[in-house]
């Protein structure tokens, strides 16, 4: 009888899209280990995860997620009003550096979500390789693009912020209206990057072919664009 490999996925960050990754994550029977600095309310994501599941869900420290075959970091706090994206850059800088020193050594691959997410992957990368570490941003993007447009568009550039697009530039304006209004009126984006997450997490670990718009590493910067992989290995930018 063939026994089916439990792909193992860490989560440093068990917030709300932390908490939703977890969510999907654990519904595909994946094995998944959390940890988040927030004890308590780590606690509570557990408890409220495992009588979802009716299954214990483990907490690791960040250095025996080592055994994971890829880890997702959501670690880092979100972009007050006011705040310059160098100064939440500056912020999260030091949180992704406190991860990645106790992971030292790792060999799978890392996705990264931590805003400003193009930024903090290229310090991703340079440690852990650009082969191995990938930003989000991209899918969800061309997500609320779509939504805006009704059109697939490719786009290019840095996440939610400089992004060139392959046709109808103009609806960038509409696109960051409509981000500013879930920001403003509820507070985050949850439902929208969980989802895209999960995907590229899938495609991952099940070594699936196809393409995924993120950030990797080129020429000392990172930034979003069309990525073709094959088999859970990327392949070639597009």
């Amino acid at each position: 009888m063939l026994i089916k490999h439990m792909h193992k996925i860490g989560i440093v960050g068990l917030g709300k899209v932390g908490g939703l990754l977890a969510f999907q994550l654990l519904e595909k029977k994946y094995e998944v280990y959390v940890n988040d600095i927030n004890e308590e309310y780590l606690k509570a994501q557990i408890l409220d995860l495992e009588d979802a599941f009716n299954k214990k869900v483990e907490i690791k420290k960040i250095e025996d997620m080592k055994e994971c075959e890829l880890i997702v970091i959501c670690a880092g706090v979100q972009r007050k009003e006011n705040q310059t994206r160098e100064d939440l850059f500056e912020i999260n800088k030091k949180i992704i550096e406190s991860v990645l020193e106790k992971i030292s050594g790792y060999k799978g691959k890392i996705i990264t979500i931590t805003n400003p997410v193009d930024r903090i992957n290229e310090i991703v990368a340079l440690k852990f390789g650009k082969e191995n570490c990938f930003g989000f941003g991209g899918e969800l993007d061309k997500s609320r693009i779509f939504n805006e447009s009704g059109k697939e568009i490719e786009i290019e550039g840095i996440h939610g912020e400089k992004l060139i697009l392959s046709e109808q530039q103009e609806i960038m304006e509409n696109v960051r209206e409509r981000n500013n209004y879930i920001i403003k009126n509820k507070g985050y984006t949850e439902y929208g990057p969980a989802k895209k997450i999960f995907e590229f997490v899938e495609l991952i670990v099940e070594k699936k072919s196809g393409n995924i718009t993120c950030s990797i590493l080129e020429n000392e910067k990172s930034i979003q664009k069309r990525r073709e992989f094959e088999n859970g290995e990327i392949i070639s930018s597009k």
